[in-house]
């Protein structure tokens, strides 16, 4: 099961005690459906709990009973079959419908709009985004990406939902999509209070929980390159400065140093692996690493010297 389709039914296995939140609900479900219209509806989902909820809250509430369609789609993941079934549900009849027209504000041309007078608490607001969302809305896996949407072909209705989203604090982005308009969040945070406030609050601590781990991976990767990149650094500079004590010793420069510096560069050269700190504690006695670093700065300006001669 999808994250998106584990989220929704959680989401429909919520209980709603108030009869004017499940209206509300119900309102959001059949606004974004398939077709919301005064002789028809109908619903196409791929979550059965939503399909369920779907139809019990149009008998419990109105009466109406629908019909239900099943059909199933196979698809083949690794070598394994899967059967994802797909639930349409439809009822017709103006007349076994007319209960419906409640949901609409009054003197609209369509039901694809949203009849704020129908919202008597402070729930009901979110239990029409709720029902938006489960009818069609997505959530792409918090392990993979952020991206949360709702959608609709209607210019009025997104128009209502973008405001009502604004109001409930929630103020969305809108792009269009062939020919539907998208309401989506990419920001984490967006999504999970997003969540939060239709209800999905385990869906919430999972985008919670993946953010903080993709960030912990994140900053662990960022001290390993950082740690990288200082570690290529020292061997670079290791490299370049025994190339010059090579020289040094090979043309016989070094016999130029005092003693000091002469015990200096051969040790460097005898250790090239040895960091700087590590190098300071092997002289006796031990010297400090600002001293050895000084020390080799006099031995490279004295190679390049004698290099340009």
């Amino acid at each position: 099961m999808s994250f998106s389709s584990e989220t929704k039914t959680a989401l429909c296995n919520s209980e709603i005690n108030k009869s004017c939140c499940k209206r509300a609900l119900l309102s959001g479900m059949l606004a974004f459906s398939n077709i919301f219209q005064w002789d028809k509806i109908k619903l196409i989902t791929e979550n059965k709990d939503t399909a369920e909820l779907y139809t019990g809250l149009l008998k419990e509430l109105y009466d109406i009973d629908t019909n239900e369609y099943v059909s199933e789609k196979h698809t083949t993941d690794e070598g394994e079959r899967i059967t994802h079934n797909s639930y349409k549900i439809t009822a017709v009849s103006a007349k076994r419908l007319q209960p419906l027209r409640e949901l609409v504000p009054s003197g609209a041309p369509s039901f694809y709009r949203i009849n704020e007078n129908i919202f008597e608490c402070e729930s009901c607001r979110r239990m029409f985004i709720r029902g938006a969302f489960l009818a069609s809305g997505t959530i792409s896996d918090p392990k993979a990406s952020y991206h949360l949407e709702i959608s609709t072909p209607y210019t009025n209705l997104t128009k209502d939902i973008m405001k009502l989203l604004e109001e409930v604090g929630f103020p969305p982005r809108t792009t269009v999509r062939k020919s539907s308009n998208v309401i989506y969040y990419k920001d984490s945070e967006q999504i999970v209070d997003f969540l939060n406030a239709i209800g999905a609050t385990n869906a919430a601590f999972e985008v919670i929980n993946r953010k903080i781990m993709k960030e912990y991976r994140n900053n662990a990767n960022r001290r390993v390159n950082f740690e990288t990149a200082n570690i290529e650094k020292t061997v670079n500079a290791c490299n370049e400065i025994n190339n010059l004590i090579k020289y040094l010793i090979d043309s016989g420069e070094i016999n130029q140093l005092d003693a000091e510096l002469q015990k200096t560069a051969h040790i460097r050269y005898d250790n090239p692996g040895l960091s700087l700190s590590e190098l300071a504690a092997i002289f006796e006695p031990p010297i400090s690493k600002s001293g050895l670093s000084h020390r080799l700065r006099r031995i490279t300006a004295f190679a390049n010297e004698r290099m340009k001669k």
